[in-house]
């Protein structure tokens, strides 16, 4: 292990480490930071596309267009009757031919081929930049040409603010522990599952107690015959609601096949036949 945020007496900290602080935090994607202008793109010409100062994370790597300025994308020419799809990206080189590996990252545009109707998008060069790769580009922008016009040009990458994300965060994590705790109260922590490959044979259910058996059926998605909540213990068919049955009470579970094999058969005095592959039952 060796200390990052420390003092060393010789150069210790390396662009990794900061890129790798960066994922930490926000994932190896690409985002645009709630900042300035947040790199907004304007369509100045037929040739030209400018965007605004502003903060870009990809794959933990930092850069900027300094606020107040902005950076002029030229667009080739388009054709009559013809379309085309160009891509801005940010493009990460690393010069392994020095010794120092100077990195870089600039915007760029990749032209794409024009075709009479449903361009293709240009290809790009993906890659890692933890992983060594010395050329990396990751679309921003996608520009749509029509003719000899800029249609639209679309923003690819999210748009991040972080105090926000973390509030989110901190609102479904709280949302989730109210959730759970009020769970625990209703359940008093008697949760099972049971999950079946479809294969004949019967399975019960042993009750510990009087209380709620509940069904959850889990069809193949998205099939027209998931049906949602069944009872198991009640005679009937469809979905019948919850009911309490007694202490004494063990639900059995038939599975048989039949010619797709997965006809599930719930018994207990009377039949309710449900289609799935999966059955989860809760004790309430």
């Amino acid at each position: 292990m060796k200390i990052i945020t420390g003092y060393r007496d010789e150069p210790h900290v390396t662009s990794q480490h900061e890129r790798d602080f960066n994922i930490g935090l926000l994932g190896a994607g690409v985002h645009i930071m709630d900042v300035g202008s947040k790199m907004a793109a304007t369509i100045v010409s037929a040739n030209e596309v400018a965007i605004a100062d502003g903060l870009l994370i990809a794959e933990g790597c930092t850069a900027t267009i300094e606020r107040g300025t902005t950076e002029s994308m030229a667009i080739e020419n388009g054709a009559q009757g013809m379309q085309r799809i160009d891509l801005i990206v940010a493009r990460y080189t690393k010069d392994t031919s020095s010794v120092k590996a100077i990195e870089d990252m600039q915007l760029a545009v990749i032209t794409g081929t024009p075709a009479a109707s449903s361009p293709d998008v240009p290809a790009y060069t993906s890659g890692s930049i933890a992983g060594g790769d010395t050329l990396v580009e990751f679309p921003l922008y996608r520009v749509s040409i029509n003719g000899i016009n800029v249609e639209s040009v679309t923003r690819i990458p999210s748009l991040i603010s972080l105090p926000e994300s973390v509030e989110e965060m901190q609102t479904t994590l709280t949302d989730a522990v109210t959730r759970i705790t009020a769970q625990e109260r209703k359940t008093e922590g008697i949760v099972r599952i049971y999950t079946f490959s479809v294969a004949a044979g019967a399975y019960d259910f042993k009750r510990f107690g009087a209380g709620t058996i509940m069904l959850i059926v889990n069809s193949a998605y998205p099939s027209a015959d998931m049906k949602g909540l069944y009872l198991i213990g009640v005679a009937g068919n469809g979905e019948i609601g919850i009911k309490t049955i007694s202490a004494a009470t063990n639900v059995t579970v038939s599975v048989g096949q039949n010619a797709d094999g997965k006809l599930i058969q719930v018994h207990n005095g009377g039949n309710a036949y449900i289609r799935t592959t999966y059955i989860a039952t809760y004790q309430l």
